[in-house]
């Protein structure tokens, strides 16, 4: 009897181990700021960076794994391989999570993130020149050294997680505001819920021919302030699902803008989803002390069961 305990315990010890080295909650943030190649930063940004830091520090309170790319860490390989991991994390009741915060474009139907060594290429404009009305060679970011939706969405389906969602403050600024487009096509507008994988939600920071807005009051873009506006406070109240989180970051982000603007610029909040995804979002601040009004200490103990 004891050699048969022993041998099903080496049988399945090998699946234990795979099973805990998915994290049940994982998140992938990916903050670029300033590129490697000048031309890129024509269209300076101020925050993507610290918004991912930000991003990150609230999901790890959370009980979140979180990988953060930021700066010159954020290189296409280094996010192309950060992919492969997404595609192994989370389990059934687990959630995984992409953050992305830089520059990102959108080519007809295809969108692609600019990852730190994103690099420009020379294009015609739609009248076929090659040079602009000032002479100068017309650029845009060269989609063969960005990371695209594509490559997103197949690591998000991969992933055994129940829930997915990917979270995108791009747009900020058009890095390729010269090339004279008929029209401005923000970052991920030519995603459907078609496109989704089952379980999964995509939250942008504009509609699709809006801009997305940063401001030096806050340290951040519009729409990562009212994630974390939202969020922090209001996990305790039952603002877990993606669906609500967005429907309230939405007015956040409106009226943001709308008092920095004095009412000239209005930014909508783009929600996909295909199913209802619960971010998991539950506070793990154990050892946070509240005094009440008597004097008393006390610490918070997440709701739940025990046996007495």
């Amino acid at each position: 009897m004891q050699h048969f305990f022993l041998t099903a315990l080496i049988l399945l010890s090998p699946a234990l181990i795979s099973s805990a080295t998915a994290a049940e909650k994982y998140a992938l943030l990916v903050g670029v700021t300033k590129y490697n190649d000048a031309k890129m930063n024509a269209s300076a940004l101020k925050y993507p960076e610290a918004d991912a830091t930000a991003v990150a520090d609230l999901l790890k309170k959370s009980g979140y794994s979180v990988d953060l790319l930021i700066g010159k860490q954020a290189t296409k390989k280094a996010v192309e391989a950060a992919l492969k991991r997404v595609a192994k994390e989370g389990n059934v009741n687990g959630v995984v999570l992409i953050g992305l915060f830089g520059h990102g474009v959108q080519y007809g139907r295809n969108a692609y993130f600019g990852p730190f060594d994103t690099s420009a290429r020379g294009v015609t404009d739609s009248q076929g020149n090659l040079f602009d009305k000032n002479g100068k060679l017309i650029l845009e970011p060269d989609p063969e050294t960005m990371v695209s939706m594509r490559s997103l969405l197949d690591a998000l389906t991969l992933s055994p997680a129940k829930n997915k969602i990917m979270l995108s403050d791009c747009c900020r600024k058009d890095p390729n505001a010269a090339r004279f487009r008929r029209m401005h096509i923000a970052f991920g507008a030519g995603l459907t819920a078609a496109d989704l994988p089952e379980g999964m939600a995509a939250l942008f920071a504009c509609s699709r021919d809006g801009q997305a807005f940063e401001h030096d009051d806050w340290k951040h873009g519009a729409f990562t302030k009212a994630f974390l506006d939202q969020v922090g406070p209001n996990v305790a109240n039952g603002y877990g699902t993606a669906g609500t989180l967005a429907e309230r970051m939405n007015w956040k982000v409106r009226q943001m803008v709308r008092d920095k603007t004095n009412g000239r610029s209005r930014l909508t909040v783009t929600y996909i989803n295909s199913g209802i995804v619960d971010l998991q979002l539950v506070w793990l601040e154990r050892d946070k002390l509240i005094t009440n009004g008597i004097g008393m200490k006390l610490t918070l103990i997440p709701a739940g069961e025990f046996l007495m």
